[in-house]
């Protein structure tokens, strides 16, 4: 169970990821934008200065990363581990233009962190907060902190011999610098609880649709819902349960498949599950896998009274009618008609919704399966609709229905040593009598 989750947390990220990539456009598009205003700014400050020259080839980086990152995120060639680079590019190229505008504009050097210019990292920040990376955007205020820091102690340090030294009022005026290195503190600290709170909140929601999404594929969508819920449930994790196993097969579909192109065998096919999978999720059933033209389906998985032997033979009664139905209908268009044998079993069996590799896998195992399937054959030796074990008929049948069906005692089951019970509904009856056809859903006692 904790492979599965480890499993859906990825493919969440994967999701997420791939949301930060559109995003990477807008982002990218807004860097552009950034990259104009600084380019205004430093073509307004006098080019005559020692600083002027590397301001202007910092701006023009800047421009070339905000081009670099147009590109790739056009054409979607920006991968995550870009993203570390490009920030930590972005951030530093900013603080640099930043420092080197200190001078410029005339002030010392203590007066870094007040620059106008330092807003810029309030938008870099809102960028880091559109990736849903709550760690990026600490890691890009860090670092541009650390930058202006480097950069106020070069310039304070005598680095050109152009730039103004610290001086008496320099010193008083370094005092009021707390005030914008406490507000991008801030800014970045409460815009890192709320983007963690935002992801967890969308990693939660992906993992939980796509639990019920892939539960979907076997249960009705409450119970899908409700599963996916509480991924605890015993049902999730794999217990040994009572149930009742349903099997389906189409007779002589190796025949039909001669009779009609490839494309009217798919059309049948298809139409055939979408029947027998209506009839055994409305019966309260559960599909446990489609193979070719079979069909396996479990019950009682919530039935706490007992294994669910009424509910799949309602179920197998059903599907008999919706068969006949279909073949008459089929009929009318002079297409081959549709018969099907059906076995059901009673007994212990392992059932669990787990994860395999990227795909949810609802898995029942155990001799119970092996001797439903082997029922299901036994309907054409025995030329019946459905056959069932003994402990279904004692389960599932009252003694009025009891009388449309036979008996034949003391079975061998191939693989299996224990003799078996096994009673059928001919198809005669399942033809012709109209009692056993117009068995009510949930009549059976």
């Amino acid at each position: 169970m904790k492979h599965y989750s480890a499993v859906l947390a990825t493919e969440a990220h994967k999701l997420l990821g791939s949301v930060e990539a559109r995003q990477e456009r807008l982002v990218a598009s807004f860097r552009l934008v950034v990259f104009g205003a600084l380019l205004a700014t430093v073509l307004s400050v006098s080019r005559t200065g020692a600083h002027f020259h590397p301001l202007l080839t910092a701006t023009l980086a800047y421009g070339l990363l905000a081009v670099a990152g147009i590109w790739l995120a056009w054409r979607g060639q920006f991968r995550s581990w870009l993203l570390l680079a490009f920030v930590s590019i972005e951030v530093v190229l900013v603080g640099f233009q930043v420092v080197f505008l200190v001078p410029a504009s005339g002030m010392v050097p203590a007066m870094v962190f007040g620059a106008p210019s330092v807003t810029i990292i309030f938008i870099i920040l809102a960028h880091a907060a559109m990736r849903y990376r709550p760690r990026l955007i600490l890691y890009a205020a860090s670092l541009f902190l650390l930058t202006l820091f480097v950069g106020w102690i070069a310039l304070d340090s005598g680095m050109g011999p152009t730039l103004p030294r610290m001086n008496a009022h320099a010193h008083a005026v370094a005092h009021y610098q707390i005030i914008p290195i406490v507000a991008i503190g801030l800014t970045a600290a409460i815009l890192f609880f709320a983007n963690r709170g935002t992801r967890r909140l969308l990693e939660s929601s992906i993992q939980n649709q796509l639990r019920v999404a892939r539960l979907s594929r076997f249960f009705a969508a409450p119970i899908a819902e409700k599963l996916a819920a509480d991924p605890g449930l015993p049902l999730m994790q794999g217990e040994r349960r009572l149930v009742s196993i349903l099997f389906i097969d189409i007779r002589g579909f190796t025949r039909l498949s001669e009779q009609l192109d490839p494309e009217a065998v798919g059309i049948m096919l298809a139409d055939f599950r979408e029947r027998v999978a209506k009839a055994v999720r409305e019966e309260g059933g559960v599909i446990d896998k489609f193979v070719g033209d079979a069909v396996m389906a479990v019950f009682g998985l919530f039935d706490q009274d007992g294994g669910g032997s009424r509910l799949a033979l309602d179920c197998a009664y059903r599907i008999d009618r919706e068969m006949r139905d279909w073949s008459m209908s089929r009929a009318r268009q002079e297409l081959p008609q549709i018969k099907v044998g059906m076995g059901i079993h009673e007994g212990e069996a392992f059932v669990g919704v787990i994860g395999k590799a990227e795909l949810l896998e609802f898995t029942v195992v155990g001799d119970t399966v092996n001797v439903a399937e082997r029922l299901e054959r036994m309907t054409r030796p025995l030329d019946a609709a459905i056959a069932i074990s003994g402990e279904v008929f004692e389960a599932a049948l009252s003694t009025s229905l009891g009388r449309y069906w036979s008996l034949q005692p003391h079975c061998a089951i191939p693989g299996r040593t224990r003799l078996l019970d096994v009673y059928y509904l001919p198809l005669s009856q399942s033809d012709n009598d109209r009692d056993v056809e117009n068995v009510e859903l949930g009549a059976v006692e």
